[in-house]
Order: structure tokens, then sequence, then C-alpha cells
């Protein structure tokens, strides 16, 4: 064997190991922690289709129902096809690919909306969820959120022109149907409501056994370290409903309290969350915060 040869075949042995250590699983915080948080597969669209489609919220729920009688993202294309309740059958296969886009964009079917209403059978803590999945599914209607719904405190009234306004900035051009799916998409995931013929920002209520999910789901599916600068960068405790980065702080000192988290400090300007419980093993305990 050649040095060459021996050099091949040292650098695959390091990197087997190295793999397998990456997939070991962790259950509790007790066990070594990996203090690199892992990246989050975000669902993007693909360049030159990222306009907007149809909200279909009450046919996305109905989509994740139908998927705890499926083996498969196949069968669950094929029973949501005939479940959807739309007329024609070019309509109901645009739909359910755009909903899959959304809640099951890998071959996977295991997706957190269909385990989380498995485990809890809550479609309240479902639908939160939901909301979050949607939003990072289409910034259009995320960036909405953030940029202009947010900073608004509940009952503020919205101008006419509010998303027509939106639109324009963002895309460049007046595009009416995007208006019209913004606040149509606003309102199904509870950021506005209608009255008189007139929008307003609503109360957001905030789910915290869904702000402990998603929050394992995003940053700390196994027992790890998490910088909280990271997750202030992101808007996910933004669309979860969270006033401010305090009241994040205050939840996940409760989160220690309650023996659901390792610990939450600050020490010399550094912030962390150490978790203590994967997210397999707190959907499977059914965790309620």
């Amino acid at each position: 064997m050649t040095v060459s040869d021996m050099g091949r075949l040292l650098a695959r042995s390091v990197e087997g190991a190295t793999l397998q250590r990456c997939s070991q699983q962790l259950s509790f915080f007790e066990l070594p922690l990996d203090n690199a948080v892992p990246p989050v597969v975000r669902p993007v669209k693909p360049h030159g289709k990222r306009y907007l489609q149809d909200c279909l919220w009450r046919e996305s729920l109905l989509a994740v129902k139908v998927s705890l009688e499926c083996h498969s993202v196949a069968e669950l294309i094929t029973r949501l096809r005939e479940r959807l309740p739309q007329n024609s059958v070019e309509t109901r296969e645009r739909n359910t690919s755009i909903i899959l886009s959304r809640f099951f964009p890998t071959s996977e079917i295991e997706q957190p909306p269909r385990r989380v209403l498995r485990a809890y059978n809550d479609e309240a803590l479902l639908t939160t969820v939901m909301r979050v999945l949607f939003l990072e599914a289409e910034p259009l209607v995320g960036r909405l959120v953030t940029e202009r719904l947010f900073p608004l405190s509940p009952g503020t009234a919205l101008s006419k022109d509010f998303f027509t306004s939106y639109v324009q900035e963002v895309i460049g051009k007046k595009v009416r149907p995007l208006a019209s799916r913004c606040s149509a998409a606003a309102r199904a995931l509870g950021w506005i409501v209608k009255e008189k013929q007139k929008f307003y920002v609503a109360q957001h209520a905030l789910n915290e056994t869904a702000a402990l999910l998603l929050f394992h789901h995003y940053y700390a599916p196994t027992p790890r370290i998490i910088d909280m600068k990271f997750l202030f960068a992101e808007p996910v405790w933004k669309y979860l409903g969270f006033e401010s980065e305090g009241a994040v702080r205050e939840f996940m000192y409760k989160l220690e309290q309650r023996g659901l988290i390792g610990r939450y400090a600050v020490v010399d300007r550094l912030e962390q969350v150490t978790t203590r419980y994967s997210l397999d093993s707190l959907l499977e305990r059914r965790v309620q915060v």
C-alpha cells in the first residue's frame, strides 16, 4: 500500500467516525452536549416561484388530519386529492401541491404538524404550530408580520391601502391578487380581524407549549446550548406572539423553573439556554407548559 493510499484510508476513517458521532441522538441534559446549533432546513420557494398562493387554511388543517391515516407522503398526496372540497381535479392537485410545500416540504411524512397532532390531539396547539410553519414557508407574509404588523399595538386600525402599499414596496409593483392573499393569510393566521369593512391588528395569544416545541424544533432537536442572539436574530419568536425579547427571556426562566430546560444564564454578556430534553422526548411525554 502506498503512502497516498494510506492517507486516503485514514481520511475515510476519520470522516466515518465524525459522521457516527454527529448521528448520535442525545436524550437528556446529563449527557454530553453539542454546543453547535445545527442548521434547520427552511422550506424556501425556488427562484421564480416566490409569489404567494391562496392561504388554504382549512384545507391545510384537513391535510394534517388526513396524514394520520397515511404511511407516506405519496399516500397523503393520493388521499388529499380525493378529500379536498374543490370540484375541479386540476384545482385539487394544485392545492395539494401548495399545502405539501408548506407543511410537508420533504419526502418524510413525519413532519411537525402530524407529530404534534398525533401526540396531543389538540387542534388549538396544532393551529399555533402551523401558523409559524406557514410564515416560515411564505416569506412574503412572514415579512408582513414582522415588519408591519408586529410593531403595531392590538386594536390599531389599518389604512385602506395597507396591504397594497406593502406589496408594492416589496415586489416593486402593484399586484392586487397578492395584496388580497396577504390580507387573507394574515386574517386566517389570527394577526388581523375585520369589522365593518375595516381591518384591525388582533391581540395575539401566546401558546407556551407550542413555543416550547417550536424552539426545540428549530434550535435544539437534541439537547444542546443555544446562544440567544441566534434565536433573537430570527423571526420565530415574533411569529409565536412574544411581545418582546424580554418576554422570551421570562419564558426561558419559567422553563428553567419548571425543569423543562437545563439552564438559562447570562455570563459575561453571553446569554445561553441549555436544553434538557430532545424534541422526540417532549412529544412522547406530551409535555405541556
